[in-house]
């Protein structure tokens, strides 16, 4: 176990940055080990910082096309399906919390839920907007965004004026567009 300073927690090898009352993982901030936000991650509804022992990783679940929870022989037929899925050494997922299975079982098609589809989850707390430029374009939160909810990055590349044409014969010129819209839709990591 690695002793950390001030304003740092303990997790296996690694000294995690506390952020007020969030712990800073990969430059996303969670409430806590344990406690499922919203996933940055397309396609996932939500993510989770897992700690077990010395061990800590973040687990996406839940695909954002599908509904959960919205009746009883919906949950019923979920909660049966998912019990019997394994891993590849062929142990049962239900119980492992680093397995995402685990995760959408007990958090999106929890027994302690109606089903009724009613949605538990209201705005999460630490995650406000993020100052950053091309995230307010995007409308994403600190916890989506790939710069972790700091301001604005400083630009390495002079961006393309908008009134210039660009002709695709010259190579150059359509390298330099194609990277420049490139970099405007690149997705967040």
């Amino acid at each position: 176990m690695t002793q950390c300073g001030k304003g740092y927690i303990s997790a296996g090898k690694r000294c995690l940055k506390k952020e007020g009352d969030g712990i800073n993982y990969a430059g996303h901030t969670f409430p806590g080990f344990n406690k499922p936000v919203k996933s940055w991650r397309p396609g996932k509804k939500r993510a989770v910082l897992v700690k077990k022992g010395d061990r800590v990783k973040v687990v996406h679940y839940g695909a954002t096309g599908y509904q959960n929870n919205y009746s009883a022989e919906a949950k019923k037929s979920y909660l049966a399906r998912s019990a019997g899925i394994k891993n590849k050494s062929g142990q049962s997922t239900a119980n492992d919390v680093f397995s995402p299975n685990h995760w959408a079982r007990k958090d999106l098609w929890s027994k302690s839920l109606p089903a009724n589809g009613s949605n538990k989850y209201k705005v999460d707390s630490m995650d406000g907007m993020c100052g950053c430029s091309d995230c307010k374009k995007k409308g994403l939160k600190k916890s989506q965004c790939a710069c972790g909810g700091q301001d604005e990055k400083p630009s390495y590349k002079k961006p393309l004026a908008k009134s210039k044409r660009i002709d695709s014969t010259k190579p150059v010129e359509y390298q330099a567009a194609y990277l420049e819209v490139k970099r405007q839709y690149a997705r967040p990591r």
